[in-house]
């Protein structure tokens, strides 16, 4: 695990008394990071990857290189490193090492300057302090798989890639942010967690976005990536050529992530996206690529309703490796809380990640480096991917922001229902499927007023605080729902874990040339009414097994949350009155207790983020009141 956290003075000297002293310590570490870069500016400490020496090139680091004029520390994982190399003229291809990777990027970012992370793809973080214009340049890759926050006042910059070591710098002046509590309550899009973090003053950098800090206190960033048509995809023939395109984009993706990750733990359940991947390790395997890793899955004991044994044993068989089994049945917050190691610098956002715990504690103990998972590949066929592309052919963000800074908020709402009135009748020539489709799934002035619209000014529900109504925020909201939200990958707290547990994660389907990829193709080809992701059944035929590419049904994991929820619940109920969400007025405690007889009744009578938000939050709240 690659940990980082530094300071620097722009245009003047550290104060030494504006931070907290305990310069050297991670939870999550039992030794002292390492002071790789001290200055009278600027200071620097990592913990690299203790595997990266004598492994492949674009294995994980976090290594400072110091040039003198340029510092940059660096979490990577790239790609296409030789082909990097050749272009700026550094170095023999196929050298190894973190130190590397990172006197790499420093001749990358003289040629480049703040355009270096279009030109670099993979799995990054990295901050780049440029002594001789007071300049420092911070980027993610486009899907946020690498980690960065940040604090910046006054000329001092704070910057870690934990969010533990950066509070710790901070010190007695960490505060919760209050308005994340009630964002974290009513919303589930991912879009209003782009910047924000659960502490006032603390962000952290949005994916696919450069950040360049100057003296003055002055920050700018912008994109320098985002999903949109290239068409160089457009003469794609057939539907069969296209499956075939993608499948060779899939396994080069995989390809990628299991020669420079280390040991690889693969998450399998026995849907069609994380058994392609684990198909697409195999292929490699068999091409003579050595390849290090085993697969693991969730067990709810003899609860058949949510079992995928059927189908996990299947994949195995047809593989000829075994699937490791992790038993989650009866896993319930208090549990999950007592189990997460500290990790929680941010509260967790969905059940399932319980269960993920557990699997990353066994995959660690098995000896694991990297979490391969295959969660995104709904973001690329889902509904929502789909409606957005054809949102982005004829409609561009930037209209709908120019007509809402037109009227006033009050009118807003109304205006949204009209803008997508008017986006649907403009989305022409539509197919009769596209069209059926659009019908089908509401995507319309309904998506946007309700999908759109209600995350960002709050919607009906037990809880009191919807979220502050100021332009700006509105404005970014939309913009980074209608960019971000269909590709944004698991949460951070999921990457949270994986660092308490000595873990990085990556996703095979989250890369520019798979996004890009789709956004190009006719709208049949990534959605059919009467099957879920027909691209990818066809790209996997004659390498994933018939009863798996062909399965049509999903396990709905939601009826086995109630096994480990419910004592929680019959006791928080009765505790209402001593909690502190509602002594704060962030919960309504008659509504809520309604609510959670009617969840314990039937668990799949509403989502169950609206239970189980308000119960982790709580908790959250309550071992971190120390910052209230």
């Amino acid at each position: 695990m690659a940990t980082f956290v530094g300071a620097v003075a722009l245009g003047g000297t550290i104060n030494e008394q504006s931070l907290s002293g305990r310069r050297h310590t991670d939870k999550s570490q039992r030794d002292p990071m390492l002071v790789t870069v001290r200055h009278s500016d600027c200071w620097i400490a990592c913990e690299p990857d203790s595997t990266i020496h004598g492994s492949s090139h674009g294995h994980p680091c976090s290594v400072c290189q110091d040039t003198g004029d340029i510092v940059i520390v660096a979490d990577a994982r790239l790609d296409q490193v030789d082909a990097l190399r050749q272009q700026v003229g550094h170095g023999e291809a196929g050298a190894t090492g973190a130190e590397s990777l990172t006197a790499l990027l420093a001749t990358a970012y003289r040629r480049w300057g703040q355009e270096l992370p279009a030109h670099i793809t993979g799995d990054f973080s990295f901050v780049v302090v440029d002594r001789t214009t007071h300049t420092v340049i911070a980027a993610r890759d486009p899907f946020g798989m690498r980690d960065l926050f940040y604090w910046f006042a006054g000329g001092q910059l704070l910057f870690s890639n934990r969010l533990s070591l950066l509070l710790e710098q901070l010190g007695a002046r960490a505060r919760i942010n209050r308005d994340a509590l009630g964002r974290y309550l009513v919303s589930n899009d991912p879009a209003s967690t782009l910047t924000a973090t659960f502490y006032q003053d603390v962000l952290r950098v949005i994916p696919g976005h450069v950040y360049v800090f100057t003296g003055g206190g002055q920050v700018h960033h912008r994109p320098y990536w985002s999903p949109g048509r290239t068409g160089r995809n457009e003469q794609m023939g057939s539907f069969r050529e296209a499956a075939d395109r993608f499948r060779a984009l899939l396994f080069e993706s995989v390809r990628h992530r299991i020669t420079s990750t280390g040991p690889v733990a693969l998450a399998v359940s026995g849907g069609l996206d994380s058994t392609s991947v684990a198909c697409a390790i195999d292929h490699w395997a068999k091409q003579g690529l050595a390849v290090d890793w085993e697969m693991f899955s969730f067990r709810y004991g003899d609860d058949h309703s949510v079992d995928e044994t059927p189908y996990t044993n299947v994949i195995a068989e047809h593989i000829g490796k075994p699937v490791h089994y992790v038993d989650v049945k009866g896993l319930g917050p208090l549990d999950f809380l007592a189990l997460s190691l500290g990790y929680d610098d941010e509260p967790p956002q969905f059940w399932n990640d319980m269960g993920y715990l557990r699997l990353m504690q066994a995959a660690q103990a098995m000896g694991r480096r990297t979490l391969l998972h295959g969660q995104a590949a709904d973001s690329l066929f889902t509904v929502e991917s789909v409606i957005f592309a054809l949102y982005w052919r004829q409609w561009r963000y930037d209209k709908i922001l120019r007509t809402l800074r037109s009227v006033r908020p009050h009118r807003r709402r109304l205006v949204l229902q009209e803008l997508g009135r008017q986006i649907s009748r403009e989305l022409v020539p539509l197919s009769l499927r596209e069209r059926t489709m659009m019908r089908r799934y509401g995507a319309s002035h309904q998506w946007l007023a309700e999908d759109v619209w209600a995350p960002i000014v709050g919607q009906r529900s037990p809880y009191r605080h919807g979220i502050p109504g100021d332009d700006s925020d509105l404005i970014h909201a939309v913009q980074t729902y209608l960019t971000s939200t269909w590709y944004y990958p698991i949460g951070t707290e999921l990457r949270q874990i994986a660092h308490s547990c000595g873990l990085t994660v990556a996703d095979p389907y989250l890369t520019r040339e798979l996004v890009e990829f789709s956004m190009d193709l006719p709208v049949d080809f990534l959605w059919d009414t009467k099957q879920r992701k027909p691209l990818l059944r066809q790209a996997m035929q004659g390498f994933l097994p018939e009863q798996i590419r062909t399965r049509q049904t999903k396990t709905l994991f939601s009826r086995a949350l109630i096994d480990g929820l419910r004592p929680a619940l019959d006791q928080e109920k009765v505790a209402l009155a001593d909690w502190i969400l509602v002594e704060s007025g962030y919960i309504r405690p008659i509504e809520f207790r309604s609510l959670i007889d009617q969840f314990i009744a039937d668990p799949t009578s509403l989502p169950s983020s609206f239970v189980l938000r308000p119960v982790l939050l709580e908790y959250w709240v309550r071992r971190h009141s120390q910052f209230l």
